[in-house]
């Protein structure tokens, strides 16, 4: 009889303590980054590892910062491709909501402005992303959107997708932005010829292409100061 009360102790103190109920009680800042990993994906056991998604991923990814650049693919290479798309979407989610509250959409003027929205978040990516900056007529941030992620040195792009995001949310010019994982951010003859891409494609759908960034480690180039893409007319 003692045994098993001391068994429904035990079972009652765990529940108390479950990321579930600790969010109920203290709300969610008050909970760890792996308990807020367990809430999204769940106590299933992995197979291979006997261990619950929350506590692969964070012994993975000890930090945020590794957390927030890490890719769908590195997550499903620990926890599956399903719990994997549910983290990138929680994670996509958060990004969205960060740049979409009308108060604290930041407005472009200059080079030093996108490097101040991304350049703490892109000069650590050990892979190269290419994103775009889409701005409305006050060149005021309509939202940040990742075209594409490649390797270590090129991710690959093509003005269709480039600009398919802009068209669709109404953008009345666009910035671009990628990064080097190497470090520097000298650009190179692959970037110039995209950019005078970009800057071509632009006029002809109405949507100029203000600047090409390219964010290296603690350091950026504008291609626009470096006179490598003319002003829009």
């Amino acid at each position: 009889m003692f045994r098993k009360s001391t068994r429904m102790r035990d079972l009652t103190l765990v529940s108390d303590e479950s990321p579930r109920n600790r969010l109920a009680v203290a709300g969610p800042a008050a909970l760890a980054v792996r308990e807020l990993l367990e809430l999204i994906l769940g106590r299933g056991k992995l197979r291979k590892q006997g261990r619950c998604p929350a506590d692969e991923l964070a012994a993975a990814f000890p930090s945020l910062s590794a957390l927030d650049a890490a890719t769908l693919e590195d997550f499903a290479a620990i926890v599956g491709q399903h719990n994997a798309g549910r983290l990138a979407a929680a994670l996509e989610l958060g990004r969205r909501i960060r740049i979409s509250a009308v108060g604290t959409r930041p407005v472009i003027q200059t080079a030093v402005d996108v490097y101040q929205l991304l350049g703490s978040e892109m000069g650590r990516l050990d892979r190269e992303h290419f994103r775009t900056i889409l701005l409305n007529t006050k060149n005021r941030v309509i939202r940040v959107c990742t075209v594409s992620i490649g390797g270590l040195s090129q991710a690959p792009v093509h003005p269709r997708e480039v600009f398919k995001d802009a068209i669709k949310h109404g953008a009345c010019a666009m910035i671009v932005v990628h990064n080097h994982p190497s470090g520097d951010a000298t650009p190179s003859a692959e970037d110039n010829m995209i950019t005078d891409q970009l800057a071509a494609a632009g006029k002809l759908v109405g949507i100029p292409l203000l600047d090409h960034i390219i964010i290296g480690d603690g350091q950026y180039v504008s291609l626009r100061e470096k006179g490598l893409l003319s002003s829009p007319p």
